[in-house]
This record gives C-alpha cells, structure tokens and sequence, in this order.
C-alpha cells in the first residue's frame, strides 16, 4: 500500500512539474513575438514614436510565420532605444523586433531596421 501511494505522489509531482514548465514556456509569448515587417516611416502620435504604414510581412523565418498564420497590421507603432528611427521617416524600411498587440493596436519595439528605398510609394 506505501508503494502504491509514493507512485500516485511521485506521479502527482511529475504532473505538476510538467505544468509549470509548460507555463513557463507560455510567457514569452505573452510579452510579445519577433516579428519582421516592411513598410513605410511616418510620425507617431505621441512623442518619439513612430509608424510603420503600408506594412507587409518580410523573408526570414518570423516573417514567413507571420504570411502564413495571419495578415500583417496594416499600421504598426514602432519605438525604439537602440536603433533610431527618426533619420529614417519618408524612407521605406524593413524592421524586426518585438510586437505586442494593445487595444487592437500593434506595436513594436524595433531591433534591427534596414532601408530599403529613400522614398514611399
């Protein structure tokens, strides 16, 4: 009877311990997916943001994912405190970084960005 209750405990703990690494796993996608996104550079709405509009999904590995699953936004805020946008409003871009939904809203805090054209279409 001992035997049969430190089985039903030991298969207890491995269940738990299973849920909490499956938890565990969940969390970075709660705090957002790398994503990578083309489109144009233009003003936020509030002070250094800005938006990336006329957006399509890129190559690469998060941007095939993305093409497949689900349409890009057709809007994303971007910011950024390592890598400056500024220099870069009016210029057709290519960005990666970490995107969060918000109210419906997609943002994205840039860490990498790459010009593609000096001009938007």
């Amino acid at each position: 009877m001992k035997a049969l209750k430190a089985a039903a405990v030991a298969c207890g703990v491995v269940g738990l311990m299973a849920s909490v690494s499956a938890m565990q796993a969940q969390k970075p996608d709660e705090a957002g997916k790398e994503m990578t996104y083309t489109g144009c550079v233009a003003p936020g709405k509030d002070a250094s943001t800005y938006m990336l509009t006329d957006v399509t999904s890129s190559g690469g590995a998060a941007g095939a994912a993305a093409s497949k699953k689900e349409a890009p936004p057709k809007v994303v805020t971007l910011s950024s405190t390592s890598v400056k946008i500024d220099p870069h409003s009016g210029h057709k871009v290519t960005v990666t970084g970490t995107t969060t939904m918000d109210k419906g809203e997609a943002k994205m805090t840039v860490t990498s960005l790459k010009m593609v054209s000096p001009t938007c279409p």
